[in-house]
């Protein structure tokens, strides 16, 4: 809408509103006249365009309440409809639009085209209300009933953005059963979204591979979309999460060569660093952490990959140096991340021959917590060191509460096998 107090109108605005004014300043008389209806029909349609170009929004409803009664020509009443429509949302009147479209659907009546488009702005009206229930509704009805390539990428995108408010209320199935009924259909520019969203909705849903599917496709077949960058990082952070740390690496691996600058990165060479780990890769774990380090990790795992540094600088002999990297994190969270720290320091100790540091260490971490495998693994390693200060009947006990405990963990199998070897 044109703006008289803005003070920045331009030259050729100021001209059209003019016109637009002596239309509408001629064309009132032509209106209370009788007419004939094809003149009428043009009368209405002339008013419309220069109420609307004025920014006159009670002018504009009035001759297209007037448009209404003479038009049968239900492509025109559609563009007067949307111009309309405009105008109310910029005047925050836009759920008087719904009616005017609910019309222009009976109207339109075995004009397929035409009432998907109004199906379609009928939509997005719900989209912007954020009322999800009749956006899914009118897109749904919307992507049945469009008759072409075109009227089915509109009624696509409505779909998608009707999932949208599914995926925030969170109706992850709703959601994912819009994104999936935008997809065959979708233009080029909702494909991506429509995908990348989708991975998210498989995350959420544990459903991993599907994730994975979904983020690469993004990245391999929209390799220029702003969303490409993040989407081979997903695809990579799936496999990390299944603990697919050789594809993982591989990924992550391309993806810090190729976009060392993406706000990823950092996350990215952290992953990397830790599946470099988990492989017994310790020198590149260590150089990838080092590199990490030096950008500035994110605070959410600078911790942890502290962790896995001092990890790596322990595999390559130097035990001062890790001791002292994991007396700090140690010192710093009294968390997860502290007490695998302290797990790390025990394993120290008892490669050295500590063997009494070392239990003290591990007991501490299985009397702190109450589950998991850190507490089996813990309860396990004192276990070990049991045996190594020749306790036999206390290591009998530690590895049969540890079965007990944690029967479903790789350490109670492995403690089963310590406990037929001492004999039960």
């Amino acid at each position: 809408m044109l703006d008289f107090k803005s003070g920045n109108l331009h030259e050729h605005q100021f001209e059209l509103l003019h016109k637009a004014q002596e239309a509408a300043a001629t064309l009132a008389p032509l209106a209370q006249a009788e007419l004939e209806p094809e003149l009428e029909t043009a009368v209405a349609e002339l008013a419309l365009w220069s109420a609307t170009r004025a920014g006159d929004l009670q002018a504009s409803l009035e001759a297209y309440a007037k448009l209404q009664k003479s038009s049968t020509n239900p492509r025109k009443l559609l563009d007067a409809c949307r111009a309309v429509a405009a105008l109310l949302k910029e005047a925050q009147r836009a759920a008087e639009a719904k009616p005017l479209f609910e019309d222009l659907l009976r109207r339109a009546r075995g004009e397929r085209g035409i009432q998907t488009e109004a199906l379609v702005e009928s939509a997005w009206l719900a989209i912007e209300a954020k009322d999800a229930d009749e956006a899914e509704a009118l897109a749904r009805t919307a992507a049945k009933l469009a008759p072409d390539t075109s009227a089915k990428a509109q009624a696509a995108e409505a779909c998608f953005f009707a999932g949208e408010l599914r995926f925030a209320q969170p109706n992850l199935e709703r959601a994912r059963a819009l994104y999936e009924l935008a997809l065959p259909s979708a233009s080029a520019k909702v494909v991506p979204q429509a995908l990348y969203k989708l991975g998210f909705v498989h995350l959420r849903g544990e459903r991993v591979d599907d994730a994975a599917v979904c983020f690469k496709k993004v990245a391999d077949e929209h390799a220029s979309h702003e969303l490409a960058g993040e989407a081979r990082f997903l695809a990579a952070d799936c496999r990390f999460r299944q603990r697919r740390f050789a594809e993982c690496a591989e990924l992550l691996a391309t993806f810090a060569k190729d976009l060392p600058r993406h706000a990823s990165a950092p996350h990215a060479l952290f992953e990397l660093g830790v599946s470099l780990g988990e492989l017994g890769r310790w020198k590149e774990c260590e150089a990838t952490l080092v590199e990490l380090a030096r950008r500035g990790a994110n605070p959410a795992n600078a911790l942890e990959a502290d962790l896995w540094r001092a990890r790596a600088v322990a595999a390559r002999g130097d035990e001062r140096g890790a001791r002292a990297a994991l007396e700090r994190v140690a010192a710093t969270d009294k968390g997860r991340v502290g007490s695998l720290a302290r797990l790390e320091l025990g394993k120290l100790d008892a490669k050295a021959g500590r063997h009494e540091d070392a239990l003290a260490s591990f007991l501490k971490i299985a009397l702190l917590f109450e589950g998991g495998e850190l507490v089996a693994e813990a309860s396990f390693l004192a276990a070990g060191e049991l045996e190594a200060l020749e306790r036999p009947d206390k290591a009998r006990a530690r590895y049969s509460d540890l079965v007990a405990r944690h029967p479903d963990s790789p350490f109670a199998v492995r403690a089963k096998q310590r406990l037929d070897a001492l004999g039960r």
